[in-house]
């Protein structure tokens, strides 16, 4: 027998990849494999869960009822209007798409919530990846990084930057070099850029 309760629309969207997101010691492949999981998503709340009990750890299962918890809350309560930069909201999607989280709510819980503390470990590989990768949000991040630094730093700063981008704009009047890679040639000339890259490098070497 079919349902169409909320908990079949939200098992539908979030359990196959709840399932598949699951380590070696969480599930037990033989008891998995007798289930049809698009039938379990698509009959009764109970039924499923006495099912998943036999294929998952009852950890796991603990945490996807949480997650369904949660959801019923979220869908019970108001909702507000939240302004994002459009570069943050990007980054919000993303980490959305990474952990698997039904909504944008969700992902905040997993991000915020106590609820959502079995999720830690797996909430910071993702934010350690997320760090290393190319978001738009350079202006944003310098923002961030100058409002902390003092008045001196910043006058220090201001002489730096203006000395790179004047050797860069003089530069590119200069060479009209057209093989290979100029921009990489320029960046690797620039004594400013070789020394931050020296004590990065020095830096990374100590933490392994």
């Amino acid at each position: 027998m079919k349902y169409t309760t909320d908990w079949n629309d939200y098992a539908k969207r979030t359990l196959p990849k709840f399932l598949d997101s699951l380590g070696a010691d969480e599930i037990n492949v033989v008891e998995m494999c007798k289930v049809d999981v698009k039938k379990l998503t698509e009959g009764s709340q109970q039924d499923a869960y006495d099912a998943l009990r036999k294929c998952i750890s009852d950890k796991s299962l603990r945490r996807y009822q949480n997650r369904y918890r949660q959801h019923k809350h979220r869908e019970q309560n108001a909702i507000s209007n939240l302004q994002l930069k459009e570069s943050s909201l990007r980054r919000l999607k993303a980490f959305q798409e990474k952990i698997s989280a039904d909504s944008l709510d969700e992902a905040i819980d997993f991000l915020l919530s106590p609820e959502y503390v079995d999720y830690k470990i797996e909430v910071d590989e993702i934010k350690n990846l997320m760090a290393k990768e190319n978001f738009d949000h350079q202006s944003a991040y310098f923002k961030n990084l100058i409002r902390w630094l003092p008045k001196y730093q910043l006058g220090r700063l201001r002489l730096i930057v203006e000395n790179v981008f004047l050797q860069g704009w003089r530069e590119s009047k200069q060479n009209k070099k057209r093989s290979g890679d100029p921009e990489k040639a320029a960046l690797e000339k620039n004594e400013i850029i070789r020394e931050i890259a020296t004590h990065l490098n020095e830096k990374l070497d100590s933490d392994v």
